[in-house]
């Protein structure tokens, strides 16, 4: 009877407290359960538990019962109970013992002796069944079966299988597979690596195993993980037949220990299988190998194939495919199949097996139940083979591929694995490197033929190139041996004649006058003289045909050549002819023509003979052109350099006599004449000058103010075409304190070509003496004129003001008409004065960083200032741009610039006209533009109203306006001093915009100086 402890506090409290229990009424005091009830229907209604306990743990215990309700035991019976209680307790702890020892001695006994069985032998088949064997009686049960694992299809094979029944043993070997995926329990067991106990009534969750169960017998089975280094190599299954027996724990870790001794013991077996093997293949491998690289012919490395590779690999079928090139042909030197050759036809590169491998090269390997669709996937048609298994792999020699090794098997599916395809792989490296070899070896060999056949032709052919060039020489030496023409070429027409065995021959020359052919040379003819007074145009005869078409020509019979010319009875008397093309720098000379008086005398080697020596006949015929045509120049340019001479010493007298001094220099800078007034204006000696570099001379002027005179011959030296017809650089040069020189510098062109650069000097110091002079008379003159207009001026505003009384209408027009006319006698002295002071430098102008808008404000208001004094209507607009930058300049110049174009435009624009002033950043500089609707200015004036005193008197308004012409001369000027520009645009009767361009503040300058609006006053 089993009880279960689990949940049953009277057992717990023993085990807790190790002291007896008593329970004096069962039904009232034992907890409710099976075990209550068992006591109670063996009439058990009191009960006392005694602990049986050995060295604190505890073992069971030993129940005294009585039959009486509420029975009371005595402290001695208790006290003598647990006395017998730990006898007891010693006695059952030592026979357990006992019996653990003698199960571990069987057990040791047992793997001792499955240890010898199993490992005195290293056959794999042998080793299985040694351990099934062993395996039946030490667990004393009906059947044993060991499967191994293949872990590629996922299944089980099952190798052993033995039985006992009826007292004997009975062992098979059944070629049974298993699939994992229809055998949950088998899966399991290999998944997890943990035992697995099977009862026949409790499987139905694995309908196969139960029905492979009740098949064999089977009442309950175990099945057992064959492990090794963690890895599961297959599975033992132990059954017994009898329904009421099972397994028990001790069977179950005796069970595990054998499979285990086991595992060892198949997987030592299987290596030394595996070893073995590996060794047997690698033995004929390496002899394979060798064979190949001592085969040096196609037909011995594929008889290798033939007859090694099979000993390798069990293969129904092997095939050797050879790819060529050249042909794309696919061929098979090896096609076995079950032993017998085969004959595989030849074909081209398609969708079948073979070419799949050759054109991707790469492997293909075909193996189980899904090879169709495996085919159909990569578009592969099996037209070679009818294959269930097939593998395949390419030969490949660096980036060629020479063929492809294949096995193929038509019964299994299974037939090739991951070692057949390294086995192929190997040999196939080895194959296609003894293929590519073998091919290199032939096409070596028949290159070698081809050589040494070469090699004698080629020698004949050298001999006759040597016979070849040495005519040639003595055709060269013979023409360049006289000048006399006519001479060499009757001795070039025998030479050319004898080396060709030709009887007659002729040079037929184009005459430069008429282009006819005339004759130049004869050779073997009967009556020369008369030959050659004849003529033929370009287009007649054998000739004219070479002439034509360029081409030299043999002709075998020419009495049957339409044409051949027949003039006299000397033309019936040559059978057969060469024609060669005399041709010099792509220029027709002529035609070199050979006869024989018998037919085909002549063949390809003479022609080639003929048209070299045609070729240096022509070049002496064009050289002896060009000999005389280089005398007949050379005669010209004699008499060409001696009237250059005669023209040089004119021009050599006339620059000497020029007044103003004259130097002139080479492209290099080099300077090559230099007259006597230069040497006088520049005090220097013209032996110090001729030959020296113009930058030397230059270069002593740069501080006197010949800066840019400097710069601009060393830009035209460097850069020719940096300068453009018309240029010129003008500048002056103080030379001490009274002398100032002009100077005047000019490239000298010629067409495109520069030839150097000329400087004219020109002692100005009287001109400049008078400018001064002039300068300082205004001056003196205008300051004078000052004094008594002011006065003027002054004492005509006081009478107008009433000083000296009351004044009458017609005084007052008068005393107007005198302020009128002074204030415009003191514009004219104020302007005389500032060109006065413009003309001597003493204007000084006082840069700072300036707002355009304050500048544009304060010529407004004077504009407007104007408008409302004269009573002249006009509509003025402005438009700055905001943000403008500042601008580097003087406020009070560059107002009065502004106010002059405003006057201008003021005076010039007829009442009720526009006068508007813009201004917007352009780059780096500001423009002011100044605009009317005035009368314009004529097109040929444009260019003259800058010209000081200038007025142009073609329009009315502009007669009638009073002016002295020095207004725009002053604003071109202090515009020039500010570094910018200023130009304008006009229409007549439309208007006039003048644009003023100054170049604006950087940014670093504006940060550092305050522009002149924030400035209260000017100082």
């Amino acid at each position: 009877v089993y009880i279960p402890i689990d949940n049953n506090p009277i057992l717990d409290r023993v085990r807790q407290t190790m002291r007896p229990v008593a329970i004096s009424n069962v039904r009232a005091d034992w907890p409710e359960g099976v075990v209550r009830d068992l006591l109670v229907e063996r009439g058990i209604l009191s009960t006392i538990l005694i602990p049986l306990a050995v060295g604190g743990q505890l073992i069971g215990t030993i129940g005294i019962d009585s039959t009486e309700e509420h029975h009371q035991f005595t402290t001695d019976q208790i006290e003598l109970a647990q006395t017998i209680a730990s006898q007891a307790a010693i006695a059952v702890q030592n026979a357990s013992l006992f019996e653990q020892s003698v199960v571990r001695t069987r057990e040791l006994e047992t793997l001792f002796e499955a240890t010898q069985a199993t490992s005195a032998t290293l056959d794999l088949s042998e080793v299985m069944r040694n351990a099934a064997r062993q395996m039946l009686p030490a667990l004393n049960t009906d059947a044993c079966t060991i499967e191994m694992l293949d872990d590629v299809e996922n299944r089980l094979d099952v190798r052993v299988e033995v039985i006992q029944r009826d007292g004997k043993e009975i062992i098979t070997e059944p070629e049974l597979f298993l699939p994992l995926a229809d055998y949950p329990a088998r899966s399991r067991a290999i998944s997890t690596r943990q035992t697995v106990i099977l009862y026949v009534n409790e499987t139905e969750g694995d309908p196969l195993e139960s029905q492979l169960m009740k098949t064999n017998g089977a009442a309950s089975r175990l099945l057992l993980p064959m492990i090794v280094r963690d890895q599961a190599i297959g599975l033992i299954t132990l059954d017994i037949h009898e329904p009421t027996r099972r397994f028990s724990s001790a069977e179950i870790r005796l069970a595990r220990a054998l499979t285990s001794q086991a595992s060892i013991a198949v997987d030592n077996a299987r290596l030394q299988t595996e070893t073995t093997y590996k060794l047997q293949e690698l033995f004929i491998i390496n002899e394979l190998a060798t064979a190949l690289a001592s085969s040096i012919e196609q037909d011995q490395i594929f008889r290798v194939i033939h007859d090694q590779l099979p000993l390798l690999t069990e293969s129904e079928m092997l095939l050797l495919a050879v790819f060529d090139p050249e042909t794309e042909q696919v061929s098979y030197p090896v096609a076995v199949r079950h032993g017998r050759d085969v004959k595989v036809p030849a074909h081209g590169l398609g969708d079948d097996e073979i070419s799949y491998v050759i054109k991707r090269r790469m492997p293909l390997l075909l193996a189980g139940d899904d090879v169709d669709e495996v085919l159909h996937i990569f578009g592969v048609t099996l037209r070679i083979t009818q294959a269930k298994s097939y593998i395949a792999v390419p030969l490949l020699t660096g980036d060629a591929i020479v063929g492809a090794l294949a096995l193929a098997d038509e019964s299994s599916t299974r037939a090739f694995g991951l070692d057949d395809q390294r086995i192929l792989t190997t040999i196939a490296s080895q194959l296609s490197v003894s293929i590519q070899n073998s091919r290199l070896f032939d096409r070596t060999r028949r290159f070698t033929a081809e050589l040494e056949g070469r090699v004698e032709q080629r020698t004949v052919e050298l001999s006759r190139e040597r016979d070849r060039l040495n005519f040639l020489y003595r055709i060269t030496t013979g023409l360049t041996a006289s000048l006399d023409m006519d001479q060499v070429l009757t001795r070039a027409l025998e030479m050319m004649a004898s080396s060709v065995g030709a009887d007659m021959g002729a040079i037929l020359g184009i005459d430069s006058i008429s282009d006819n052919l005339t004759y130049r040379a004869t050779y073997g003819f009967r009556s020369p003289e008369t030959n050659r007074m004849m003529t033929f145009t370009q287009h007649e005869g054998l000739a004219g045909w070479v002439i034509q078409y360029q081409q030299s020509v043999i002709v075998n019979d020419v009495q049957d050549d339409p044409r051949w010319l027949h003039r006299s009875q000397i033309d019936d008397e040559p059978q057969s002819a060469i024609a060669a093309l005399l041709e010099a720098n792509e220029d027709i000379l002529g035609v070199v023509m050979l006869y024989s008086r018998q037919r085909d005398q002549f063949n390809d080697d003479h022609l080639r003979l003929v048209t070299a020596a045609a070729g240096q006949i022509a070049t002496a015929m064009n050289n002896a052109d060009l000999y005389g045509l280089i005398r007949e120049q050379a005669e010209r340019l004699g008499a060409m350099v001696r009237r250059e001479q005669v023209d040089a010493t004119k021009n050599a007298a006339i620059v000497e006599s020029i007044a103003d001094g004259v130097m002139v220099a080479d492209p290099n800078g080099e300077i090559i004449q230099f007259n006597s007034a230069a040497e006088r204006i520049l005090g220097l000696p013209r032996k110090t000058v001729i030959g020296h570099d113009i930058g030397e001379l230059a270069g002593l002027y740069a501080a006197s103010g010949g800066q840019r005179w400097l710069e601009a011959l060393q830009n035209w030296m460097d850069d020719p075409t940096a300068h453009h017809p018309g240029d010129s650089i003008q500048e002056q040069l103080q030379l001490d304190t009274d002398k100032v020189v002009s100077v005047v510098l000019s490239p000298v062109n010629m067409g495109d070509q520069f030839l150097g650069t000329v400087s004219v000097f020109r002692d100005i110091s009287r001109e400049i003496e008078v400018d001064r002079m002039k300068s300082e008379f205004v001056a003196t003159v205008s300051h004078e004129l000052r004094t008594p207009m002011t006065s003027i001026k002054g004492y005509a505003d006081l009478l107008l003001l009433g000083a000296a009384g009351e004044v009458t209408e017609q005084q007052g027009r008068f005393l107007s008409t005198i302020k009128a006319n002074a204030d415009r006698l003191s514009i004219l002295v104020n302007e005389l004065l500032d060109i006065s002071r413009v003309d001597r430098g003493i204007v000084k102008l006082n840069f700072q960083p300036t707002d355009i808008e304050e500048v544009i404000s304060s010529g407004l208001a004077h504009l407007r200032g104007r408008i409302e004094q004269e009573k002249k209507e006009l509509v003025v607009t402005s438009n700055v741009a905001p943000s403008l930058p500042l601008v580097n300049a003087d406020f009070d110049k560059l107002v009065q610039i502004l106010n002059n174009l405003l006057d201008n435009a003021f005076s010039y624009t007829y009442p009720g006209g526009n006068v508007g002033v813009e201004a917007y950043a352009e780059g780096s500089a500001v423009v002011i533009t100044v605009a009317d609707t005035g009368v314009g200015i004529p097109p040929e004036n444009q260019e003259r109203v800058f010209d000081r005193f200038f007025r142009g008197e073609d329009n009315q308004l502009v007669m009638e306006t009073s002016g002295t012409g020095l207004g725009l001369a002053i604003v071109k000027e202090y515009v020039k001093m500010h570094d910018g520009a200023i130009w304008l645009e006009s229409e007549p009767g439309k208007g006039t915009t003048f644009f003023v361009r100054l170049p604006a503040v950087s940014e670093s300058a504006r940060q550092q100086t305050p522009f002149v609006g924030d400035q209260p006053e000017l100082t």
